[in-house]
C-alpha cells in the first residue's frame, strides 16, 4: 500500500514540476520587466535608476492602476513620442508579416519584434532575442499573444505570413492578459534601448488605449493650470 501511495505522490509531482517551472518563469520574466520599468520611470523624474524596496513591494504586490501611464507621463513630459503626432510617427515604415521577419530574426544583425502592432527593434538585447537567447524566437515575429499570456513555445507567436488563416493570432483577451500585454508594451516604450521603428500592417492595434489615458492626463493637466491661473 505504501508503495502504491508514493508512486501516486510521484506522479503527482512530476507531473506538476513542469507547470510549477513555467509558473516560475514567467513570474521572474514578469518581474524583472518590471523591475526595469520602475528604473525607467525613476530616470524620467529625474531621479537615480535605485530600485527601492518600496519599489519591489510595489512590483510583487502589482500595484500599477494601469501600465500604459508610464508611456502617458513620458510623453506629457516631453521625453516620449505621442503615437498619433503625425510629425513623430508618420514616417516610420509599415512592416508585412514576411518583411518583419525578413528583416527583423537576426540574420542581418537586426531583431525586431511586434506587439499590439507595434514594432521594436531589440537588436540591443541579442542575449534574450538573439539566436542563443532565452527570447530567440521572438526574433521578427508578432509577440502579443506570447507576452500576453505568457507562452514562450512557437504556436504562440504570430504567423511569419500574410495569407494565414484569418483568426490564427486571435486569442482571448481577459483582464489578466490585457494588464500583462499593457506592461510590456509599457516596457518596449520606455525602454533605454529599444526604440519604436515602425507597425505591422495587419496587427492588433492598443492605440486606443493610450489615446484615451492621454486624454484623461490631458483633461486633468487643463484643470490644474485652471486651478492655477484662478488663484
Amino acid at each position: 500500500m505504501q508503495k502504491i501511495l508514493f508512486s501516486v505522490v510521484a506522479i503527482i509531482i512530476a507531473a506538476a514540476i513542469p507547470n510549477l517551472q513555467k509558473s516560475l518563469n514567467n513570474y521572474l520574466m514578469g518581474f524583472f520587466r518590471d523591475m526595469a520599468r520602475v528604473k525607467a520611470r525613476n530616470r524620467r523624474m529625474k531621479s537615480d535608476a535605485v530600485i527601492s524596496f518600496s519599489d519591489i513591494k510595489s512590483i510583487i504586490m502589482d500595484k500599477d492602476d494601469d501600465p500604459l501611464q508610464d508611456v502617458v507621463d513620458q510623453i506629457m513630459s516631453g521625453d516620449g513620442k505621442d503615437p498619433n503626432d503625425d510629425a513623430a510617427s508618420g514616417d516610420l515604415p509599415i512592416y508585412t508579416r514576411e518583411e518583419l521577419y525578413e528583416f527583423g530574426h537576426g540574420d542581418s544583425g537586426v531583431l525586431l519584434l511586434s506587439i499590439f502592432g507595434r514594432i521594436y527593434d531589440v537588436s540591443s538585447g541579442e542575449k534574450y532575442y538573439g539566436k542563443d537567447g532565452k527570447y530567440h524566437l521572438f526574433a521578427g515575429r508578432d509577440a502579443t499573444r506570447a507576452l500576453a499570456t505568457g507562452c514562450l513555445r512557437e504556436h504562440c507567436l504570430g504567423s511569419k505570413t500574410s495569407d494565414r488563416e484569418p483568426d490564427s493570432d486571435v486569442f482571448e483577451l481577459n483582464e489578466k492578459s490585457i494588464k500583462e500585454a499593457k506592461k510590456w508594451v509599457a516596457f518596449f516604450e520606455t525602454h533605454d534601448k529599444y526604440s519604436h521603428v515602425g507597425s505591422l500592417k495587419d496587427g492588433e492595434s492598443i492605440e486606443h488605449l493610450i489615446d484615451a489615458l492621454l486624454e484623461q492626463e490631458t483633461e486633468s493637466l487643463c484643470k490644474k493650470n485652471a486651478t492655477k491661473e484662478a488663484q
